[in-house]
């Protein structure tokens, strides 16, 4: 037999074998460790190609991948399955809070430069129509060394604030900038960094914020139980601001009192005020230290005590930490006050906040108790510098109290957002305060969105006195507002603004990805450590192998040898010169 024949008949073998085989179509049975599902998500504004190619070279065939992009405000990842977000926080998810499959999180930084972003910015969520705002903003800069970045606040195509900030190094600043409230309602406010023209991205160069601006007048009630010049010049600073309602009680004699005919130190009284001033603290008694206690740890009012001595006597117990007396012969800055006698706090706990410290001790501290808060302030005769700093001392306790009795009326409404995406569901907590809690409340709220109808939302209890939760859709672009109300008694709203995308800080959407990442087991890492992301999907526990049934002739791969055993016997048999 001649070489050419047996190839021929090799080959003429081979494809009858295939071709038999394929008839029998044999069931074959292995062992396989399934490879993990992982869903990519690209979220970042423009293209990022470079990340999903290091991650799928990371991997290196250990997992299958299934590339995804945002649609919405929903996590586009499979329930069961891990995830990466590929994300710089120019999108912000609805994060499922029962996710528990491993999620990661890589974050894409500007590259290059220069670059100017508004990486978050601080902003109460109501302002009063009467007296500016101010709104802190947070910038990152790179490759700016030496440039200036103007930073404005816009409501519509208002400008109602703005600001200049020079660059001395790149890096993270902060500055304040003011701004003025030009309506009441709900207003979205767009602060915006002024883009260079040879900026690498200008997609974060902004941020949207809602505010509720308003009318209402803190009611502040002054009580003195014995006559205080401090709390005088106190009163004194807010009568004239319209953002005060003032009512005030001293007492001048055993029998004698002065001020104005609403004003009492009684459960009424306690039940609507916001804040209550107490100057001279050392001389009450222990009925009235008793109702103060009850006002802040139950009705969770704001206390502020104004001394002018060391505490003495029954009002000890209403000031947090031990305090001593120290005087100076020159006034001493005492935060934004200047004074020489001053008390100092010797201790502060992890919840307090210092406003105002003297020779490196605390001297003005705000400190929670119960359900409210107590200020303390230390500065005892700075009523008598008021005039040395600027007027500080009036814009001092203006600004502290104006920010301290907003949301401690007797019905509060809280909102983690105050500007949510269309389609949305808003969750809202309800807190009634009251000086002798009642056995049973009929709680009532309501919603309108938009122009739509007013509906009725369903609240329940949450387990804490007073406390009830509910939520309700914001399914079209407006406002809406939230009404709550307690049968026979005290009534409140909130609003919120619904936008198509709103452009929250990327600062907390990284945020709330980082902390699903870790809550899951998962990485957070920046662009470029991708192979973090590979070793921990490969390190999680692998299911273990399972048996297989395969039908390796039903793939149409053997399409291809057949073909090619075919032709070559063929060819070989046309050139020997044979049929």
């Amino acid at each position: 037999m001649t070489r050419a024949s047996t190839a021929r008949a090799v080959l003429r073998a081979t494809a009858i074998l295939i071709a038999f085989a394929g008839l029998a179509d044999p069931v074959v049975s292995i062992n396989r460790v399934p490879r993990p599902a992982v869903t990519i998500v690209t979220a970042v504004a423009g293209d990022d190609a470079g990340s999903r190619a290091a991650l799928a070279k990371s991997i290196r065939g250990d997992a299958e991948l299934t590339e995804r992009l945002p649609a919405g405000v929903r996590l586009p990842c499979v329930r069961d399955r891990p995830c990466i977000v590929i994300a710089d926080g120019s999108v912000e998810f609805d994060l499922p809070s029962d996710r528990h499959a491993m999620t990661s999180l890589v974050r894409v930084l500007p590259r290059g430069g220069p670059n100017v972003a508004v990486s978050s910015v601080e902003v109460g969520a109501r302002q009063h129509s009467a007296a500016a705002g101010s709104i802190r903003v947070h910038l990152t800069g790179i490759a700016v060394n030496g440039r200036k970045t103007d930073v404005r606040v816009m409501d519509g195509a208002v400008v109602v604030g703005s600001a200049t900030h020079a660059w001395s190094a790149d890096g993270v600043v902060s500055i304040d900038v003011a701004w003025w409230p030009i309506a009441d309602g709900v207003r979205v406010l767009r602060i915006e960094a002024i883009a260079a023209d040879d900026e690498v991205s200008t997609a974060d160069n902004g941020v949207e914020a809602a505010v509720t601006v308003h009318g209402e007048r803190v009611r502040v009630l002054f009580y003195e139980p014995r006559p205080s010049w401090t709390s005088t010049f106190v009163r004194r600073a807010l009568e004239d601001d319209p953002r005060f309602a003032v009512e005030s009680r001293a007492r001048l004699g055993p029998l004698l009192t002065a001020g104005t005919p609403a004003a009492r130190l009684d459960t009424a009284a306690l039940q609507s005020a916001g804040v209550v001033i107490v100057g001279a603290p050392d001389a009450l008694g222990p009925s009235e230290v008793a109702l103060l206690d009850r006002y802040v740890r139950v009705r969770g009012g704001t206390l502020l005590l104004l001394p002018d001595r060391a505490p003495a006597g029954a009002a000890s117990s209403l000031f947090p930490g031990i305090w001593t007396e120290h005087l100076t012969a020159v006034a001493e800055e005492v935060g934004p006050l200047k004074a020489t006698e001053i008390l100092r706090r010797s201790n502060t706990e992890v919840t307090d906040v210092v406003l105002g410290a003297s020779s490196g001790m605390p001297a003005i501290v705000m400190s929670p108790a119960g359900n409210g808060r107590v200020l303390v302030s230390g500065a005892m005769d700075a009523w008598r510098h008021r005039g040395t700093n600027g007027n500080g001392f009036d814009r001092f306790f203006r600004g502290v109290l104006a920010e301290l009795g907003q949301p401690r009326g007797e019905l509060t409404i809280d909102m983690p957002a105050s500007l949510v995406t269309a389609g949305s569901t808003v969750p809202f907590q309800v807190r009634s305060r009251r000086m002798q809690p009642a056995a049973t409340e009929t709680i009532l709220a309501t919603v309108l969105c938009g122009g739509g109808a007013t509906g009725t939302v369903r609240v329940w209890p949450t387990g804490e006195p007073g406390g009830y939760a509910g939520e309700f859709p914001a399914a079209t672009v407006g406002t809406c507002r939230l009404d709550v109300s307690v049968a026979d008694g005290p009534s409140s709203s909130a609003g919120v603004a619904v936008v198509t995308a709103p452009r929250r800080d990327r600062a907390a959407a990284l945020l709330s990805l980082e902390r699903l990442a870790v809550a899951t087991g998962g990485v957070a890492v920046v662009a470029g450590e991708e192979q973090q992301v590979g070793d921990r999907i490969r390190a999680q526990e692998r299911p273990a192998a399972a048996r297989t049934v395969v039908r390796p002739m039903q793939s149409p791969w053997w399409i291809l040898p057949f073909a090619i055993c075919l032709a070559g016997e063929w060819w070989l048999r046309r050139r020997d010169g044979l049929r």
